[in-house]
């Protein structure tokens, strides 16, 4: 039946445009639930791809396919428009783009997301806002794009919510991808340095250095 199934999850990414926000993500699942963990290299790109990259996902506890409810398997080789996510690779069903793959973990993370219709409302805007603006964006929308974010960030700690969450995961990826961490505007600065220092981004502090 499908109740018992493992669920397969394969994320194929680019090692020049690392969707940090997913590798968070996948953490957080792995420490809620029984997470098969695997990480691939492409032939395309097994020049550029550093260790550290290539055990991003390799830690598993344990785990087997056997007595797992979730497999993530990361698979990085050149992709052109973002991140894809292939849900159940016999189906062939697939999401494109960081922000719709975050948007996809996020709910496995927790079902009941979008019964806060206001939170929720806020947290989409902001994943398109990242998606949109600063990963696809020209210069003037990028800019536009940490305005708003200086400007949100001026009355909070975080982006939508008591703490760092998937809006503050998907904005600080696309910021880290783009270049806009060199010198952002002092709210935006003073966020930075909050993720930074939460243990929640640990995980992925040495993929920024």
């Amino acid at each position: 039946s499908d109740i018992n199934r493992t669920v397969d999850l394969v994320i194929s990414v680019d090692p020049e445009r690392i969707p940090l926000s997913l590798i968070l993500l996948s953490d957080e699942l792995g420490s809620q639930r029984r997470v098969l963990k695997s990480t691939f290299v492409h032939s395309s790109v097994s020049d550029h791809v550093a260790d550290k990259l290539r055990n991003l996902l390799a830690s598993n506890n344990g785990i087997s396919r056997g007595n797992c409810d979730l497999a993530i398997t990361l698979i990085w080789k050149k992709v052109a428009h973002g991140p894809q996510l292939m849900v159940d690779p016999t189906k062939q069903t697939t999401i494109q783009g960081e922000a719709n793959v975050a948007r996809y973990l996020s709910r496995l993370l927790n079902p009941s997301f979008d019964k806060d219709i206001i939170s929720a409302t806020l947290v989409d805007e902001l994943l398109d806002l990242a998606q949109l603006q600063l990963i696809e964006g020209n210069s003037k929308e990028k800019s536009a794009a940490v305005r708003t974010l200086n400007s949100l960030l001026g009355k909070k700690d975080w982006l939508a919510g008591a703490s760092p969450g998937l809006a503050d995961y998907v904005c600080w990826s696309a910021l880290h991808q783009t270049g806009q961490t060199t010198n952002p505007p002092a709210n935006v600065k003073k966020w930075l340095a909050l993720c930074g220092q939460h243990k929640k981004f640990q995980v992925i502090s040495n993929l920024i250095n």
